[in-house]
């Protein structure tokens, strides 16, 4: 019986660790203003999956970030 109530504690205490990383990534998203975007806001290229999970937020594909970054205009 030890064994389960053990076991019963162990997972709660996982979901609550779960819950509070989800309220941590939700504010994150809040303070960024926004999601992610699927296609980039200057060029309208699709922004990958990989740079939309890594940089919550995103707009802008790496080309038009780099031109953004180095302060080169696209005309």
């Amino acid at each position: 019986m030890s064994i389960d109530v053990d076991d019963a504690m162990a997972q709660n205490e996982s979901q609550v660790n779960i819950d509070s990383r989800f309220v941590e990534i939700r504010a994150a998203l809040r303070i960024q203003g926004h999601v992610s975007r699927r296609h980039c806001r200057d060029c309208g290229d699709e922004i990958p999956d990989s740079r939309r999970e890594s940089i919550p937020g995103v707009s802008l594909c790496m080309l038009c970030e780099e031109w953004r970054e180095s302060g080169d205009k696209k005309s």
